[in-house]
């Protein structure tokens, strides 16, 4: 009968890893505010996209999952309109993703977490 449409997915995760780690280093300089210190990478300036996200860039993609944030909880939130902080950072790490896919971004998800925070006790 129908099309037929192969369909595959490709898990580039580390635990505790910072947004820092994800972007390219170009793309990084864009924002202001980094924390490129802490998670689980040490020095989290584009280690994860050129280890984990570039050598997939010759293959086919209609979208992207990213489920991150809680190591950058405790940074600047920031945003893309004063280019500083996390709120830049995924900003410019959904673009350089569409770009390096080719794709408009129809198909992306995005799921923010925030650090849990205990409350202190009086």
């Amino acid at each position: 009968g129908g099309i037929v449409v192969p369909i595959g997915v490709i898990q580039s995760a580390i635990g505790g890893s910072q947004i820092e780690a994800w972007i390219s280093n170009v793309t990084l300089q864009q924002c202001s505010n980094e924390s490129l210190h802490g998670g689980s990478i040490p020095d989290n300036s584009g280690a994860l996209f050129y280890g984990m996200v570039a050598p997939f860039a010759n293959y086919s993609s209609r979208g992207f999952i990213w489920y991150q944030g809680e190591n950058n909880a405790y940074g600047a939130a920031g945003n893309v309109v004063t280019d500083d902080g996390y709120g830049c950072e995924v900003a410019h790490l959904v673009k350089e993703w569409r770009r390096t896919w080719g794709n408009g971004g129809d198909d992306d998800v995005g799921q923010q977490q925030q650090q849990e925070q205990e409350e202190e006790e009086d």
